[in-house]
């Protein structure tokens, strides 16, 4: 697939620049498209917003403004209002996570400064009848403490119980859900270790039945595992 990276970018120079790339069906350097910098103005009237799992709604009234703004001007605006809260602990990035209504399209948006980045995976992007599989989405960032980092991806067909790489094992937090093209992409956070990196082994449900999947994430140390 083919996609455009939005025009702000949230990772320190130099980290995990390849990040998305290292993952079947992650296209471009973050798994974004479509994207563009909106400048934050004054705080105004929010559209309403349906928090993940995560305890933490972390955006800013006016960032979340802009990017629903950008959203309803690009004909991307969430099905029924509502948009997801990808955070997994109070001081980290929060992201907006949102399926369009009139587009199908899976959306996103991040606060970067003073502006918020923007962009979406258009539906036509993810084929109907796509084979189990999982694929990085977005940028790694670093945790509020900078010792992880964090990974969103999403799964397509199936559900993810863990990652391990060697003797380390991660629990994924599952922040979103969304049917595109009859299938049903499921959206994960991870917090690896920022020195772990290689191909993790996934521990998956699909069709009901436990299988083993694989996920590359480069850290720092890349082939740890």
């Amino acid at each position: 697939m083919s996609l455009r990276r939005a025009a702000a970018v949230l990772l320190p120079a130099g980290l995990l620049a390849a990040l998305a790339a290292c993952s079947p069906g992650a296209t471009g350097s973050a798994g974004h498209a479509a994207g563009t910098a909106t400048p934050i103005s004054s705080p105004s009237a929010v559209n309403s917003a349906t928090p993940s799992a995560s305890p933490v709604a972390g955006i800013p009234a006016a960032q979340r403004q802009a990017a629903m703004d950008w959203a309803a001007h690009a004909g991307e605006s969430p099905r029924a209002d509502q948009a997801v809260v990808v955070q997994s602990a109070p001081g980290n990035t929060a992201r907006l996570l949102w399926q369009a209504e009139q587009t199908g399209d899976v959306c996103w948006a991040e606060p970067s400064g003073g502006s918020v980045a923007s962009g979406c995976l258009k539906a036509a992007d993810l084929g109907a009848g796509t084979a189990p599989g999982l694929h990085v989405f977005g940028d790694a960032l670093p945790t509020a403490d900078g010792q992880l980092l964090e990974v969103l991806f999403r799964a397509d067909g199936e559900t993810v119980a863990r990652l391990s790489c060697g003797p380390a094992t991660v629990v994924p937090q599952q922040v979103a859900e969304f049917e595109v093209n009859g299938v049903r992409r499921t959206f994960y956070l991870a917090a690896i270790d920022r020195h772990t990196g290689g191909s993790y082994t996934a521990r998956v449900q699909r069709a009901g039945a436990a299988a083993a999947d694989s996920l590359l994430l480069y850290a720092e140390a890349h082939g740890s595992c």
